[in-house]
């Protein structure tokens, strides 16, 4: 398998991923030289996203409702020079977007169609120094975001502006 589409139809659909798949079959370790892009795709409804492992590129567009997605992937060591994207369009509505954990040389993109009331929080401590985590915010948002810059090496550079761009 090439790479793997999970599309689903409207109403509240529910979807955890707890180990990232792989072209070799079931019971294999993945790696990153095995693992295989995923694209998620819900349609309207009260959607639910958690990708709890990640080892290759990952998209997701969660369509029209309140929809919650959480990362909280560490990922797997990446050859030098190496690096996964996770994408995600949360859609028009009010959002929760959880972000706990980022493994290294990983760039998220997280796109909240600015819609008002999106609740973003992230915890700073969780994201490697190596990463990149940006999310569209408005200033109708309510972002909150815990960890400490202070910890050697520092786990990320984050501001929170009135509106625009979250960028850690």
């Amino acid at each position: 398998m090439k790479s793997l589409h999970i599309i689903t139809g409207p109403g509240d659909d529910n979807i955890t991923l707890h180990v990232a798949p792989n072209s070799d079959g079931p019971g294999a370790t993945t790696s990153y030289g095995n693992a295989i892009p995923l694209n998620f795709r819900t349609g309207e409804g009260f959607d639910s996203l958690t990708l709890n492992d990640l080892a290759a590129d990952t998209s997701a567009d969660l369509g029209k409702g309140e929809d919650t997605f959480t990362l909280r992937s560490t990922d797997r060591d990446l050859p030098a020079g190496s690096t996964l994207t996770v994408n995600v369009d949360t859609g028009p509505g009010s959002d929760t977007i959880v972000v706990e954990s980022v493994g290294a040389d990983t760039t998220v993109i997280i796109d909240s169609n600015t819609s008002p009331g999106d609740n973003v929080e992230v915890d700073g401590s969780g994201i490697d120094a190596s990463s990149t985590v940006t999310i569209d915010v408005s200033k109708d948002d309510r972002v909150k975001v815990k960890g400490s810059q202070d910890q050697d090496p520092a786990p990320a550079k984050f501001q929170v502006p009135a509106s625009g761009v979250l960028e850690l």
